[in-house]
C-alpha cells in the first residue's frame, strides 16, 4: 500500500474546479502549503482522526457532518503564545497583543453564510456531542467554532457552497480551496484502495475457460462468503463515520452487485435507498456498518486515563445523553438500512420501516445505554470497555437478586 502522506499541492484531479478565477483578492496568498495532520494514521491503513488541515490564515477540520474552524494570528515577537481573545479578535499576552490574521468580521460572515446555507447549527461547548467535533490535533484552547448540519456534509456541498463562502471572505486562497479538494477525494480514495486489496472480486462472465464456467457458483460462493468477512472486518477497523459512510457509498457501486445478487429472505437497501430483499450477506454487511456508526460516536465521547490504580473509562455516552437521540435520529434519517428488522421472517411483510420495533441494538443506543448496546454486541467494546461491561453485568446481577429478595418479603 503506498504511504499514507499526502501532496496538498497535487490537485490535477479531473474533479476539482478552476478556482482561480473566484473572487479572492482579498485572500492572502499562502507562505506555506497546507498540511494534512493525522500523524496516527501513518502507522495504519485507515484515518483515525478527521481530516484536519492547516492553512495560512486558518486551522479547520471536516467530520460527516460537521465543519470546524480555528482561528490563527500574527505573532508577537517573543510571544507565540494563544489565549482568549477580546470582542475584536485581539489576545492580550503582556505587554503585546496577538491580531487575527482575519477579523471578527470575516469569520462571522463565513460562520453564519454556511449555517444559512446548509441549514447547520452552533455547538456549544457544554453541549454532550461536543468532543465529536474535535477528533484532530488542533488545541480546544484556541478560538474555534462549529458547523453541524443535519445531514451528511457531501463533496458538492463543500464545493459549490462552502469553499466559495470561504474564498469571499478571504479565509482561504484560491490554490487552498483546491489544495482541500485533492485532501479529500485523496483520503477516500485511499480507504477504497484498501477494500480493493483486501477483496478477491469473483472473474467477470467469459473471462474463464467454458470447462470452468461450471465450477463458478462454488468459487463464487466461497469468495463472496470471503469477501463479506474481510469487508465486516475492515469496517470494524474504520474509527471516523465519514469513512465508514463512503465505504457504504462505493459498496452500492456497480463493481459490488455480486454482494446482493440473490433473495435470501433478508432486508436491506440498494443504490436507490430502496427497501428490498436481499443476501444474508448484504444484510450482514449493512448492519455491520450500522454497529460501527453506533460505536464511533460511543467511542468519541468516551476515553480512559491511565492511573496508578488502572485505567479509569469516562464516558459523555449514559442514560439522558443529547448526542444519543440526537445522533440516533440522524442515521436514521441519512441511512435508511441504519435500524432494518433484517430478517422478514422476524416482522413479516407489508414492512413499514416508522411503525416497526427497532431492534435491541438500536433501542439501546437511542436511550444512551452503553452497556446495554455492549451486552448485545460485545465483540464490539475494547478491552476496557470489555471490564467496565463485566463490571456493569455484576451489578445487575445484585441489583436483580436484590429485588428478589425484596418481592419475596413483600409477598
Amino acid at each position: 500500500m503506498r504511504s499514507d502522506s499526502i501532496n496538498p499541492e497535487d490537485t490535477s484531479s479531473s474533479a476539482l474546479p478552476d478556482l482561480s478565477s473566484s473572487s479572492s483578492s482579498s485572500s492572502p496568498s499562502a507562505s506555506s502549503e497546507p498540511r494534512p495532520l493525522d500523524r496516527e494514521s501513518k502507522q495504519s491503513l485507515l484515518p483515525v482522526r478527521s481530516l484536519s488541515v492547516e492553512f495560512e490564515n486558518i486551522k479547520m477540520s471536516l467530520t460527516f457532518d460537521a465543519l470546524t474552524v480555528y482561528r490563527k494570528y500574527e505573532d508577537v515577537v517573543g510571544s507565540g503564545r494563544e489565549a482568549e481573545a477580546d470582542a475584536e479578535g485581539r489576545i492580550e499576552i503582556g505587554l503585546g497583543s496577538l491580531k487575527g490574521k482575519i477579523s471578527e468580521e470575516k469569520h462571522a460572515a463565513s460562520y453564519f453564510a454556511m449555517r444559512e446555507a446548509l441549514e447547520g447549527n452552533e455547538v456549544l461547548e457544554d453541549e454532550d456531542d461536543h468532543p465529536l467535533f474535535h477528533q484532530d490535533e488542533f488545541s480546544r484552547e484556541t478560538i474555534h467554532t462549529h458547523v453541524r448540519f443535519p445531514h451528511l456534509l457531501r463533496r458538492d456541498q463543500l464545493e459549490t457552497t462552502i469553499l466559495p463562502i470561504m474564498l469571499e471572505n478571504g479565509l482561504l486562497s484560491a490554490q487552498e480551496a483546491q489544495a482541500l479538494l485533492a485532501l479529500y477525494d485523496q483520503r477516500y480514495q485511499k480507504c477504497r484502495e484498501v477494500l480493493d486489496v483486501a477483496l478477491s472480486v469473483p472473474p467477470a462472465p467469459g473471462a474463464l475457460p467454458r470447462e470452468l464456467e461450471s465450477k463458478i457458483p462454488v468459487l463464487a460462493l466461497e469468495g463472496v462468503a470471503g469477501d463479506a468477512e474481510a469487508i465486516i472486518q475492515l469496517i470494524k477497523r474504520c474509527k471516523t463515520n465519514d469513512v465508514v459512510l463512503d465505504l457504504h457509498a462505493y459498496l452500492l457501486s456497480e463493481k459490488f452487485d455480486y454482494l446482493r445478487k440473490g433473495k435470501e429472505g433478508y432486508r436491506g437497501t440498494d443504490a436507490k435507498d430502496q427497501i428490498v430483499e436481499t443476501t444474508k450477506i448484504w444484510a450482514d454487511i449493512q448492519q455491520a456498518i450500522s454497529l460501527q456508526l453506533r460505536v464511533n460516536v460511543i467511542n468519541s465521547l468516551s476515553a480512559t486515563t491511565q492511573t496508578e490504580a488502572g485505567p479509569v473509562y469516562f464516558t459523555l455516552f449514559k442514560p439522558g445523553s443529547r448526542a444519543a437521540s440526537i445522533y440516533d435520529e440522524k442515521f436514521q434519517k441519512m441511512c435508511p438500512f441504519y435500524s432494518l428488522q433484517r430478517k422478514i421472517s422476524d416482522s413479516p411483510e407489508p414492512y413499514d420501516p416508522a411503525s416497526a420495533s427497532p431492534t435491541p441494538a438500536a433501542r439501546a443506543f437511542a436511550k444512551g445505554d452503553q452497556w446495554g448496546f455492549f451486552k448485545l454486541h460485545p465483540d464490539l467494546a475494547n478491552e476496557v470497555q470489555k471490564r467496565e461491561l463485566e463490571r456493569w453485568q455484576r451489578e445487575q446481577e445484585r441489583e436483580q437478586r436484590r429485588r428478589e429478595v425484596q418481592r419475596r418479603r413483600s409477598g
